[in-house]
């Protein structure tokens, strides 16, 4: 299991999700994938795809408008 990190920081829709699923389809099973953002939108974009991948996903608001998702392959 390794841990990937993606700093989306400063990029909007649709550039969060999109940077997102391609980083995720190189992970292998167990791997994580840990991003950075502040833009919201991202947020639920990426969110609403994680579920209906069936992926785990866990989202926290480390800073005032700053989130940090994290997803398990």
């Amino acid at each position: 299991m390794a841990e990937f990190y993606l700093d989306l920081v400063g990029y909007v829709c649709p550039v969060p999700l999109m940077e997102t699923k391609k980083k995720f389809q190189e992970l292998a099973a167990g791997d994580v994938l840990v991003i950075e953002t502040e833009h919201p939108r991202a947020v639920r974009n990426i969110m609403d795809w994680a579920w209906n991948e069936g992926t785990d996903v866990d989202v926290d608001e480390t800073a005032n408008g700053r989130w940090k998702i994290v997803l398990k392959k």
